[in-house]
């Protein structure tokens, strides 16, 4: 068993949801662009939009973007540390 299948049993996996990271791109791409410029897999954009970003995951997308988590989720940010 991997590390991250016994963490995930013995640890809720904080999440954000995903919406203000979407929000910053206007609407203006679609997943596909979205993943390539975030340097994802379009299916994790997908699951992500139904699960959430995992808190871990929401740090290093934001620092990629080049911006602060606290920038895209506010107070929530802060809240889930």
């Amino acid at each position: 068993m991997r590390k991250s299948e016994i963490y995930k049993r013995h640890h809720k996996i904080r999440r954000l949801p995903a919406e203000p990271l979407f929000s910053m791109f206007n609407g203006e791409l679609n997943d596909a662009q979205m993943a390539e410029a975030l340097r994802l897999r379009r299916s994790k954009i997908g699951y992500w939009r139904k699960h959430g970003i995992p808190f871990y995951q929401a740090d290093e997308v934001a620092c990629h973007i080049g911006v602060h988590p606290s920038h895209i989720w506010g107070k929530q940010w802060w809240q889930s540390s």
